[in-house]
């Protein structure tokens, strides 16, 4: 009604047409039409029309559209038919007229004529098929479903460049809603909200939209459930290598151990293409490296109950995105990472938090999202917007059709991901790959680090020494170990067992040569001749290099000690003197076993530590540091004091490896609780 401040010079300027009807004084028209002529208008309806700067300037009057619709198909034209009464000096002092009575039908009245001239001009708008720009979008849904948002904006999929489906976003400055994307590609995630506020909705979808859009041979993906455990339900998709909940100890050990050891290896093979995971994969035909997700729910328990693998992740989380190697967490700590490790992290999204400004920053102020389940903000091209979450179906039957779902990925693709490697609990002979086993190759554990089997070349070695704190250790480690060597006489390599206390009598080996307790003597005896025998061969030899020794043979001399006292000290002595001529013509290759407390009489004989000078052995739990004949060489007395009956040392030419060595059977001391 008041143009003045209302009405600026700048919006004034900018509007081509104005029209003002009657007004209150000059001072408002003066405001609209630049003159006080509106000020002067009389009639209802009556107006001034500018146009430009004067370019049309009229008087108008509106019509009125506020009487009553009576619809008829005939147009009548009214014709005065009244007559006037006039008196003497010629007033009109009476009216009469014929007023013709309305039908029943032209009596109904149909509402208003402005109303229904829209209603007409409506249904002449829906028969051209013609329909107005709205004004403004409805409010997104809560339920939207992820395979819907696909269809409906055409999401096409870029091989081995992931972008996951999360939901839709809002731009009500522009009208616009457009389909919520996150870039996956070497690009780490961090999703925050409070409890109940759809973190666990929003893993599912996502972890959905990558299985459903890319193949496993482009996604391995691994899941860290520390929450409700409602990520189980992908446990048989091809995609996902392994899922681990929060009694898995070992398996989140071995994660990160795993995850470690695909950077090494990754960063070693991009080198010549590159240096980067994308850069590598375009100049590949074939042989294309999939990106590798570790979904995290539960970032806070990880901090709170395994610290050191928490390091670990912030480590790979600012080092393994170039190398394709990212992570997908979810937490209600927005603090949870250190501040030079969140700022690393590239999507960032928010679902019901008290300080948004933390996670997204200051690019969403003034946002405010709907206090919706799965609704949150995020920043896209430094704006930030309202986003929800879509689902992957109703919750009532998303476990089912989850489950079917992969199912039936898994029977299309034949294919798994790997899982997340473990060492085998016990280290029996099931879990040694006997095709790989010879004499070059033979198993002594698995490495703690890379969790891989950890192999010794025996002839390579000369003298391997195993020397256990208990005898249990060492049956446990032998009756495992003669399964290989039954494994390495098959292939070729002639193998004795010395066994003074009978211990593997009931074993019945076929191919390996088991000399019991009352064989031994006559059977030394008889090596000591087949040594000076051939020693004499080579002595007569002019040209030394003519001689050509037979296939060299292994010897394992179980309980050593047991072994010297039953042969006597002079039958000890030749064998020693015996042996240094075997080791110039390379006969035999040796294996050396006892407990670290009876070793110490043999290792007081100089003459056998000649053959350990390479320091090779395998020395289990505290023999550690009762034994002197091996040289370790770790300092870290923390682990050495932890070391259990399972554990060991691998040292091959005084280089040590932290191991879990071969075991019968387990120690019962199961770590994590499989189901």
């Amino acid at each position: 009604q008041k143009p003045a401040g209302v009405v600026d010079d700048q919006m004034w300027t900018n509007s081509k047409f104005k029209i003002c009807l009657r007004v209150q004084d000059t001072a408002d028209s003066n405001d609209m039409i630049k003159c006080p002529d509106a000020a002067y208008l009389h009639q209802t309806g009556a107006f001034y029309m500018q146009v430009g700067l004067n370019e049309v300037f009229a008087l108008g009057q509106s019509a009125y559209a506020g009487n009553k619709y009576k619809p008829t198909s005939v147009m009548k034209k009214n014709i005065d038919t009244s007559v006037d009464v006039l008196d003497r000096i010629g007033n009109s002092i009476d009216n009469v007229d014929y007023i013709e009575p309305e039908t029943i039908e032209e009596s109904k009245v149909h509402g208003e004529e402005l109303l229904n001239v829209i209603l007409y001009v409506s249904e002449i708008a829906k028969a051209q098929n013609l329909v107005a720009r709205r004004l403004w979008l409805d409010a997104m849904p809560e339920n939207i479903y992820v395979d819907n948002l696909k269809k409906q904006y055409g999401f096409v999929r870029n091989p081995y460049h992931l972008r996951a489906i999360v939901g839709q976003y809002d731009d009500p400055y522009r009208q616009y809603q457009g389909l919520l994307t996150i870039d996956i590609n070497c690009n780490n995630t961090v999703i925050y909200g409070q409890t109940g506020s759809g973190k666990e909705q929003m893993l599912q979808s996502i972890i959905y939209s990558l299985m459903t859009n890319y193949t496993p041979q482009e996604v391995c993906i691994y899941i860290c459930d520390f929450g409700a455990e409602t990520l189980a339900m992908f446990e048989n998709s091809p995609h996902v290598g392994d899922i681990i909940y929060s009694k898995n100890k070992t398996k989140i050990f071995n994660i990160f151990k795993y995850l470690k050891k695909q950077l090494r290896e990754r960063r070693n093979r991009y080198r010549d293409f590159g240096g980067n995971y994308e850069s590598y994969n375009k100049q590949q035909e074939t042989a294309k490296d999939p990106e590798i997700i570790t979904v995290i729910n539960g970032l806070s328990f990880l901090k709170e109950e395994y610290y050191d693998q928490f390091e670990e992740l912030e480590s790979l989380v600012m080092e393994g995105s170039k190398y394709g190697i990212v992570f997908i967490e979810a937490d209600n700590d927005v603090g949870v990472h250190k501040n030079k490790v969140f700022e690393t992290i590239e999507n960032k999204l928010a679902l019901k938090v008290q300080d948004y400004s933390a996670v997204v920053g200051k690019k969403a102020n003034g946002i405010e999202p709907k206090d919706l389940k799965g609704r949150g903000l995020i920043v896209m091209d430094n704006e930030g917007y309202e986003f929800q979450t879509a689902k992957i179906c109703d919750e009532a039957t998303m476990q089912k059709t989850v489950r079917f779902v992969c199912d039936k990925f898994y029977e299309a693709y034949k294919f798994k991901n790997p899982k997340v490697p473990t060492i085998p609990n016990p280290i029996n002979i099931e879990s040694i790959d006997l095709e790989k086993v010879d004499v070059h190759n033979i198993c002594v554990g698995y490495s703690t680090i890379n969790l891989e089997p950890v192999y010794f070349d025996l002839q390579k070695n000369v003298a391997t020494l195993v020397v256990g704190s208990k005898k249990q250790q060492l049956k446990n480690f032998f009756r495992v170990f003669n399964k290989e060597l039954e494994e390495v006489a098959s292939k070729g390599t002639k193998a004795y067992l010395f066994d003074p206390e009978d211990i593997f009598k009931p074993e019945g080996y076929q191919k390996l040569t088991y000399v019991p307790q009352v064989e031994i003597v006559n059977t030394i005896k008889n090596l000591l001749i087949y040594i000076n025998n051939e020693y004499d061969k080579y002595n007569k030899m002019e040209n030394k290099n003519d001689y050509k020794a037979p296939s060299r043979s292994l010897l394992v001399f179980y309980s050593t000690s047991i072994i010297y006292r039953l042969i006597g000290y002079e039958t000890v002595s030749l064998l020693t003197e015996a042996f240094d001529k075997a080791l110039e013509l390379r006969l035999f290759d040796f294996i050396i076993a006892d407990n670290s407390n009876d070793f110490r009489d043999v290792a007081r004989d100089s003459s056998i530590l000649h053959l350990f000078t390479e320091s090779n052995g395998v020395v289990i739990s505290t023999a550690v540091d009762s034994q002197m004949t091996i040289d370790i060489g770790t300092k870290d007395y923390k682990i050495r004091e932890q070391m259990t009956d399972k554990q060991a040392y691998a040292v091959q030419t005084g280089k040590a490896k932290f191991i879990q060595v071969l075991q019968y059977e387990s120690d019962g001391e199961d770590e994590e609780e499989e189901e």
